[in-house]
Protein backbone atom coordinates (compact mmCIF):
# COMPACT_ATOMS: atom_id res chain seq x y z
CA UNK A 1 0.00 0.00 0.00
CA UNK A 2 2.95 2.59 0.81
CA UNK A 3 4.48 1.38 -2.74
CA UNK A 4 1.21 2.34 -4.21
CA UNK A 5 1.06 6.13 -2.49
CA UNK A 6 4.34 7.02 -3.05
CA UNK A 7 3.94 5.87 -7.21
CA UNK A 8 1.00 7.77 -7.06
CA UNK A 9 2.55 10.62 -5.71
CA UNK A 10 5.91 10.57 -7.85
CA UNK A 11 3.41 10.34 -10.81
CA UNK A 12 2.14 13.55 -10.16
CA UNK A 13 5.08 15.09 -9.61
CA UNK A 14 6.18 14.27 -12.87
CA UNK A 15 2.67 15.75 -14.35
CA UNK A 16 3.78 18.71 -12.62
CA UNK A 17 6.94 19.47 -13.79
CA UNK A 18 6.30 18.03 -17.03
CA UNK A 19 5.24 21.63 -17.93
CA UNK A 20 8.11 23.53 -18.02
CA UNK A 21 7.11 27.35 -17.83
CA UNK A 22 10.02 29.79 -19.09
CA UNK A 23 10.83 32.91 -16.90
CA UNK A 24 11.02 36.15 -19.12
CA UNK A 25 12.83 39.44 -18.06
CA UNK A 26 10.83 42.78 -18.73
CA UNK A 27 12.74 46.07 -18.76
CA UNK A 28 10.97 48.89 -17.27
CA UNK A 29 12.07 52.30 -17.33
CA UNK A 30 10.56 54.61 -14.82
CA UNK A 31 9.25 58.75 -15.19
CA UNK A 32 13.29 59.37 -14.78
CA UNK A 33 14.53 57.31 -16.76
CA UNK A 34 15.77 54.70 -14.34
CA UNK A 35 15.75 51.27 -15.85
CA UNK A 36 14.50 48.20 -13.84
CA UNK A 37 14.45 44.78 -14.67
CA UNK A 38 11.28 42.32 -13.76
CA UNK A 39 11.36 38.65 -13.59
CA UNK A 40 8.01 37.41 -14.76
CA UNK A 41 7.29 33.07 -14.75
CA UNK A 42 4.51 32.16 -17.45
CA UNK A 43 1.85 30.44 -16.72
CA UNK A 44 -0.61 28.61 -18.64
CA UNK A 45 1.04 30.45 -21.46
CA UNK A 46 0.93 34.25 -19.61
CA UNK A 47 3.39 35.99 -17.99
CA UNK A 48 2.68 36.30 -14.24
CA UNK A 49 4.50 38.55 -11.00
CA UNK A 50 5.16 36.97 -8.24
CA UNK A 51 4.05 39.39 -5.88
CA UNK A 52 7.05 39.69 -3.75
CA UNK A 53 8.49 40.45 -6.87
CA UNK A 54 6.30 43.24 -7.55
CA UNK A 55 6.20 44.53 -4.38
CA UNK A 56 9.74 45.00 -4.43
CA UNK A 57 9.18 47.06 -7.58
CA UNK A 58 6.93 49.04 -6.28
CA UNK A 59 8.88 50.51 -3.20
CA UNK A 60 11.83 51.31 -5.71
CA UNK A 61 9.78 53.49 -7.77
CA UNK A 62 8.53 55.53 -4.83
CA UNK A 63 5.19 55.60 -6.08
CA UNK A 64 3.40 55.34 -2.76
CA UNK A 65 0.81 52.35 -3.30
CA UNK A 66 1.09 50.04 -0.50
CA UNK A 67 -0.06 46.41 -0.98
CA UNK A 68 -1.91 44.35 1.14
CA UNK A 69 -2.87 40.47 0.31
CA UNK A 70 -6.30 38.96 2.10
CA UNK A 71 -6.02 35.23 1.62
CA UNK A 72 -9.18 34.48 3.44
CA UNK A 73 -11.16 35.83 0.83
CA UNK A 74 -8.70 36.11 -1.92
CA UNK A 75 -8.44 39.74 -2.34
CA UNK A 76 -4.80 41.79 -3.39
CA UNK A 77 -5.29 45.37 -2.87
CA UNK A 78 -3.47 48.36 -4.32
CA UNK A 79 -3.56 51.65 -2.00
CA UNK A 80 -2.46 54.96 -2.53
CA UNK A 81 -3.67 58.40 -0.84
CA UNK A 82 -7.62 57.84 -1.62
CA UNK A 83 -7.45 55.23 -4.22
CA UNK A 84 -7.87 51.92 -3.60
CA UNK A 85 -7.41 49.08 -6.64
CA UNK A 86 -8.38 45.21 -6.21
CA UNK A 87 -7.32 41.75 -8.12
CA UNK A 88 -8.83 38.66 -6.83
CA UNK A 89 -8.04 35.28 -6.70
CA UNK A 90 -9.93 32.83 -9.12
CA UNK A 91 -11.68 36.11 -10.72
CA UNK A 92 -11.48 38.02 -13.80
CA UNK A 93 -12.10 41.64 -12.29
CA UNK A 94 -10.23 44.72 -11.51
CA UNK A 95 -12.11 46.54 -8.64
CA UNK A 96 -10.88 50.38 -9.49
CA UNK A 97 -12.38 51.87 -6.11
CA UNK A 98 -16.20 51.44 -6.88
CA UNK A 99 -15.73 50.73 -10.51
CA UNK A 100 -15.93 47.39 -12.41
CA UNK A 101 -13.43 46.23 -14.97
CA UNK A 102 -12.57 43.38 -16.98
CA UNK A 103 -8.80 41.56 -17.20
CA UNK A 104 -7.93 38.45 -19.32
CA UNK A 105 -6.73 36.56 -16.16
CA UNK A 106 -6.77 35.98 -12.71
CA UNK A 107 -4.75 36.48 -9.81
CA UNK A 108 -3.68 32.75 -8.92
CA UNK A 109 -2.01 31.08 -5.83
CA UNK A 110 0.79 28.11 -6.47
CA UNK A 111 2.68 26.16 -4.25
CA UNK A 112 1.57 29.40 -1.46
CA UNK A 113 2.87 32.13 -3.46
CA UNK A 114 0.27 34.72 -4.89
CA UNK A 115 1.25 35.30 -8.73
CA UNK A 116 -0.81 38.53 -10.51
CA UNK A 117 -0.90 38.24 -14.27
CA UNK A 118 1.08 41.10 -15.94
CA UNK A 119 -1.62 41.63 -18.19
CA UNK A 120 -3.17 43.47 -14.96
CA UNK A 121 -0.27 44.98 -13.83
CA UNK A 122 0.13 46.70 -17.38
CA UNK A 123 -3.36 47.59 -17.21
CA UNK A 124 -2.89 49.14 -13.67
CA UNK A 125 0.26 50.91 -14.56
CA UNK A 126 -2.02 52.57 -17.29
CA UNK A 127 -3.67 54.14 -14.18
CA UNK A 128 -0.71 54.45 -12.20
CA UNK A 129 1.84 56.25 -14.90
CA UNK A 130 5.24 54.90 -13.09
CA UNK A 131 6.58 53.08 -16.01
CA UNK A 132 6.97 52.57 -19.56
CA UNK A 133 8.24 48.76 -21.05
CA UNK A 134 10.62 47.89 -23.51
CA UNK A 135 11.50 45.02 -25.05
CA UNK A 136 10.40 41.34 -22.93
CA UNK A 137 13.04 38.81 -23.76
CA UNK A 138 13.56 34.97 -22.61
CA UNK A 139 16.23 34.60 -20.06
CA UNK A 140 16.14 31.06 -18.50
CA UNK A 141 14.03 28.34 -18.13
CA UNK A 142 12.53 27.48 -14.76
CA UNK A 143 10.04 24.60 -13.48
CA UNK A 144 6.75 25.88 -12.44
CA UNK A 145 3.95 23.42 -11.44
CA UNK A 146 0.57 24.50 -12.41
CA UNK A 147 -2.81 23.56 -10.71
CA UNK A 148 -4.53 20.96 -12.37
CA UNK A 149 -8.07 22.29 -14.48
CA UNK A 150 -10.91 22.31 -12.16
CA UNK A 151 -14.63 23.56 -12.43
CA UNK A 152 -14.82 26.87 -12.05
CA UNK A 153 -17.79 28.67 -9.80
CA UNK A 154 -20.48 29.42 -12.92
CA UNK A 155 -21.32 32.94 -12.95
CA UNK A 156 -24.75 34.74 -13.40
CA UNK A 157 -25.67 34.44 -16.83
CA UNK A 158 -25.87 37.51 -18.90
CA UNK A 159 -28.93 37.75 -21.53
CA UNK A 160 -29.54 40.30 -24.33
CA UNK A 161 -32.98 39.97 -24.02
CA UNK A 162 -35.05 42.29 -21.91
CA UNK A 163 -38.52 41.77 -20.88
CA UNK A 164 -41.41 44.76 -21.36
CA UNK A 165 -42.56 45.09 -17.75
CA UNK A 166 -42.44 46.59 -15.13
CA UNK A 167 -40.93 49.47 -16.20
CA UNK A 168 -38.95 51.29 -13.88
CA UNK A 169 -38.98 55.12 -13.56
CA UNK A 170 -36.25 57.13 -12.64
CA UNK A 171 -38.05 58.74 -9.12
CA UNK A 172 -37.22 56.05 -6.31
CA UNK A 173 -40.50 54.62 -4.73
CA UNK A 174 -41.63 56.39 -1.85
CA UNK A 175 -40.92 54.15 1.59
CA UNK A 176 -44.33 52.97 3.19
CA UNK A 177 -45.03 54.49 5.81
CA UNK A 178 -44.70 52.23 9.01
CA UNK A 179 -44.64 49.30 7.38
CA UNK A 180 -41.86 47.76 4.75
CA UNK A 181 -41.96 44.63 2.65
CA UNK A 182 -39.41 42.50 1.70
CA UNK A 183 -38.51 39.71 -1.26
CA UNK A 184 -36.00 37.50 -0.45
CA UNK A 185 -34.59 35.28 -3.41
CA UNK A 186 -32.93 32.32 -3.14
CA UNK A 187 -31.18 30.32 -5.56
CA UNK A 188 -33.26 28.50 -7.87
CA UNK A 189 -30.71 25.72 -9.46
CA UNK A 190 -27.96 23.65 -7.77
CA UNK A 191 -24.59 25.37 -7.94
CA UNK A 192 -22.96 23.01 -10.65
CA UNK A 193 -19.65 21.98 -7.71
CA UNK A 194 -19.23 18.11 -8.76
CA UNK A 195 -17.11 17.36 -6.08
CA UNK A 196 -17.93 16.58 -2.58
CA UNK A 197 -16.49 19.19 -0.02
CA UNK A 198 -12.97 18.50 1.18
CA UNK A 199 -12.71 16.49 4.49
CA UNK A 200 -16.57 15.78 4.43
CA UNK A 201 -19.32 13.69 2.44
CA UNK A 202 -21.39 16.86 2.24
CA UNK A 203 -22.31 17.86 -1.32
CA UNK A 204 -24.16 21.02 -0.59
CA UNK A 205 -27.09 22.25 -2.93
CA UNK A 206 -27.41 25.60 -3.04
CA UNK A 207 -30.99 25.80 -4.18
CA UNK A 208 -31.77 23.48 -1.05
CA UNK A 209 -29.76 25.44 1.75
CA UNK A 210 -30.33 28.60 0.61
CA UNK A 211 -34.30 28.43 0.49
CA UNK A 212 -33.27 26.95 3.85
CA UNK A 213 -31.78 30.24 5.06
CA UNK A 214 -34.57 32.29 3.45
CA UNK A 215 -37.18 30.51 5.04
CA UNK A 216 -35.50 31.22 8.66
CA UNK A 217 -35.18 34.67 7.54
CA UNK A 218 -39.23 34.92 7.33
CA UNK A 219 -40.04 32.97 10.02
CA UNK A 220 -38.08 35.83 12.47
CA UNK A 221 -39.10 38.41 10.34
CA UNK A 222 -43.00 37.14 10.48
CA UNK A 223 -43.26 37.97 14.27
CA UNK A 224 -41.91 41.67 13.85
CA UNK A 225 -44.66 43.97 13.53
CA UNK A 226 -44.37 46.33 10.09
CA UNK A 227 -42.33 43.71 8.15
CA UNK A 228 -44.10 41.85 5.61
CA UNK A 229 -41.72 38.92 3.77
CA UNK A 230 -42.18 37.23 0.70
CA UNK A 231 -39.91 34.48 -1.01
CA UNK A 232 -39.67 34.44 -5.13
CA UNK A 233 -40.57 30.99 -5.20
CA UNK A 234 -41.39 27.92 -3.30
CA UNK A 235 -38.84 24.78 -2.72
CA UNK A 236 -38.01 23.09 -5.83
CA UNK A 237 -39.80 25.75 -8.18
CA UNK A 238 -37.37 26.72 -11.03
CA UNK A 239 -37.50 29.66 -12.43
CA UNK A 240 -35.61 31.58 -15.51
CA UNK A 241 -34.06 35.42 -14.39
CA UNK A 242 -36.70 37.02 -16.17
CA UNK A 243 -39.28 35.15 -14.40
CA UNK A 244 -37.64 36.33 -11.03
CA UNK A 245 -37.21 39.86 -12.56
CA UNK A 246 -41.00 39.78 -12.92
CA UNK A 247 -41.79 38.48 -9.85
CA UNK A 248 -39.22 40.83 -7.95
CA UNK A 249 -40.70 44.05 -9.54
CA UNK A 250 -43.85 43.55 -9.72
CA UNK A 251 -43.88 42.22 -5.71
CA UNK A 252 -44.57 45.76 -4.34
CA UNK A 253 -41.45 45.20 -1.74
CA UNK A 254 -39.56 47.92 -0.49
CA UNK A 255 -36.23 45.57 -1.20
CA UNK A 256 -34.47 42.86 -1.90
CA UNK A 257 -32.23 40.16 -0.73
CA UNK A 258 -31.13 37.59 -3.10
CA UNK A 259 -29.32 34.58 -1.27
CA UNK A 260 -26.65 32.29 -2.96
CA UNK A 261 -23.34 29.53 -2.32
CA UNK A 262 -19.94 29.89 -4.58
CA UNK A 263 -17.39 27.57 -5.13
CA UNK A 264 -14.05 27.72 -6.50
CA UNK A 265 -10.78 25.65 -7.21
CA UNK A 266 -9.35 27.27 -4.52
CA UNK A 267 -10.25 25.59 -1.36
CA UNK A 268 -8.61 28.55 1.07
CA UNK A 269 -11.39 31.12 -0.02
CA UNK A 270 -14.04 31.11 2.06
CA UNK A 271 -16.97 33.28 4.27
CA UNK A 272 -19.64 35.07 3.72
CA UNK A 273 -19.45 38.02 0.67
CA UNK A 274 -22.05 40.88 -0.10
CA UNK A 275 -22.71 42.02 -3.19
CA UNK A 276 -24.07 45.59 -4.63
CA UNK A 277 -24.82 46.66 -7.94
CA UNK A 278 -22.63 48.18 -9.87
CA UNK A 279 -22.41 50.06 -13.68
CA UNK A 280 -20.05 47.82 -15.23
CA UNK A 281 -19.69 45.46 -18.31
CA UNK A 282 -23.27 44.27 -18.80
CA UNK A 283 -23.92 43.11 -22.36
CA UNK A 284 -27.60 43.58 -21.45
CA UNK A 285 -27.14 46.96 -20.70
CA UNK A 286 -24.71 48.29 -23.66
CA UNK A 287 -25.39 51.40 -25.15
CA UNK A 288 -28.78 51.69 -23.26
CA UNK A 289 -29.93 55.17 -22.74
CA UNK A 290 -32.70 57.18 -20.80
CA UNK A 291 -35.68 57.38 -23.01
CA UNK A 292 -38.99 58.63 -22.26
CA UNK A 293 -38.24 59.73 -18.87
CA UNK A 294 -37.93 55.58 -18.36
CA UNK A 295 -34.98 53.55 -17.57
CA UNK A 296 -34.06 50.59 -19.88
CA UNK A 297 -33.93 48.03 -17.27
CA UNK A 298 -30.24 47.64 -16.78
CA UNK A 299 -30.52 50.87 -15.04
CA UNK A 300 -32.91 50.24 -12.71
CA UNK A 301 -30.68 50.24 -9.60
CA UNK A 302 -29.21 53.38 -10.24
CA UNK A 303 -32.03 55.45 -8.47
CA UNK A 304 -31.92 53.18 -4.88
CA UNK A 305 -28.03 52.79 -5.25
CA UNK A 306 -27.85 54.97 -1.55
CA UNK A 307 -30.61 52.73 -0.18
CA UNK A 308 -28.66 49.43 -1.03
CA UNK A 309 -25.75 50.31 0.55
CA UNK A 310 -27.64 50.97 4.06
CA UNK A 311 -28.61 47.58 3.28
CA UNK A 312 -25.18 46.21 2.77
CA UNK A 313 -23.72 48.08 5.98
CA UNK A 314 -26.82 46.64 7.87
CA UNK A 315 -25.73 43.26 6.95
CA UNK A 316 -22.10 43.58 7.07
CA UNK A 317 -22.46 44.64 10.79
CA UNK A 318 -24.75 42.04 11.51
CA UNK A 319 -22.95 39.61 10.74
CA UNK A 320 -20.12 40.72 12.22
CA UNK A 321 -21.93 40.78 15.58
CA UNK A 322 -22.42 37.11 15.47
CA UNK A 323 -19.43 36.36 16.56
CA UNK A 324 -19.63 33.55 14.61
CA UNK A 325 -19.62 34.26 10.62
CA UNK A 326 -16.54 35.61 8.64
CA UNK A 327 -17.90 38.40 6.52
CA UNK A 328 -15.53 39.94 3.63
CA UNK A 329 -16.06 43.78 2.80
CA UNK A 330 -18.82 44.81 0.30
CA UNK A 331 -18.18 44.44 -3.35
CA UNK A 332 -19.85 45.92 -6.18
CA UNK A 333 -20.25 43.55 -9.19
CA UNK A 334 -22.09 43.45 -12.63
CA UNK A 335 -24.80 41.19 -10.59
CA UNK A 336 -27.53 40.79 -13.78
CA UNK A 337 -30.54 40.39 -11.08
CA UNK A 338 -29.58 43.13 -8.88
CA UNK A 339 -29.42 45.67 -11.71
CA UNK A 340 -32.71 45.13 -12.98
CA UNK A 341 -34.25 45.25 -9.66
CA UNK A 342 -36.22 48.70 -9.31
CA UNK A 343 -35.67 48.57 -5.24
CA UNK A 344 -32.94 48.54 -2.88
CA UNK A 345 -30.68 45.38 -3.30
CA UNK A 346 -27.75 43.20 -1.90
CA UNK A 347 -26.65 39.82 -3.01
CA UNK A 348 -25.61 37.28 0.11
CA UNK A 349 -23.28 34.68 -0.54
CA UNK A 350 -23.39 32.39 2.06
CA UNK A 351 -20.00 30.65 1.65
CA UNK A 352 -17.97 28.35 -0.23
CA UNK A 353 -19.15 24.42 -0.95
CA UNK A 354 -15.65 24.35 -1.87
CA UNK A 355 -14.38 25.30 1.70
CA UNK A 356 -14.22 22.82 4.30
CA UNK A 357 -14.90 25.25 6.98
CA UNK A 358 -17.57 26.27 5.70
CA UNK A 359 -18.87 23.23 3.97
CA UNK A 360 -18.84 21.85 7.84
CA UNK A 361 -20.58 25.10 8.96
CA UNK A 362 -23.33 25.08 6.35
CA UNK A 363 -24.16 21.33 6.82
CA UNK A 364 -24.89 22.53 10.31
CA UNK A 365 -28.54 23.52 11.06
CA UNK A 366 -27.30 25.90 14.34
CA UNK A 367 -24.97 27.87 11.63
CA UNK A 368 -27.95 28.25 9.25
CA UNK A 369 -29.71 30.05 11.80
CA UNK A 370 -27.10 32.12 12.75
CA UNK A 371 -26.97 33.11 9.38
CA UNK A 372 -30.92 34.11 8.86
CA UNK A 373 -30.68 35.73 12.49
CA UNK A 374 -27.97 38.44 11.53
CA UNK A 375 -30.05 38.59 8.13
CA UNK A 376 -33.22 39.27 9.41
CA UNK A 377 -31.59 41.67 12.09
CA UNK A 378 -29.67 43.46 9.32
CA UNK A 379 -33.26 43.82 7.61
CA UNK A 380 -34.71 44.86 11.36
CA UNK A 381 -31.84 47.76 11.60
CA UNK A 382 -32.58 49.19 7.70
CA UNK A 383 -36.41 49.20 8.47
CA UNK A 384 -35.46 51.67 11.34
CA UNK A 385 -32.76 53.45 9.51
CA UNK A 386 -35.98 54.28 6.79
CA UNK A 387 -37.62 56.04 10.17
CA UNK A 388 -34.53 58.43 10.12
Amino acid sequence: MTFIKNSAFLFLLILCLWDLSAQEAINLTTKEGREITLETRSVKDSPYISLKELTRLLSESGSRLSTEWDGTFGVLRFTRDQDSYSLFLDKTTLLVNSRILNVDEPVRLIAGEVLIPFSSFKTLNTMWKIYTFQEEKKIKEKEEPTPSPTPLAPSIPVSRERISKPQPTQTPRAPSPGFMKIVIDPASEPLKWDKASPGTSLRPSQDVLTHEIAAGIKKILDQEAGIGVMLTHGKGEALTLEEKIERVNTSGADALVALRLNASQYENLEGVEIFLASESVDPGSQGAKKAGGIFPLAFAYIPYQRDSLVLANAVLEEMDRSGSIRVGPITPAPVYLLKRAAMPSVLISCGYISSPRDASQLARERYRDTLARAIAGAIMKYKDSRKK
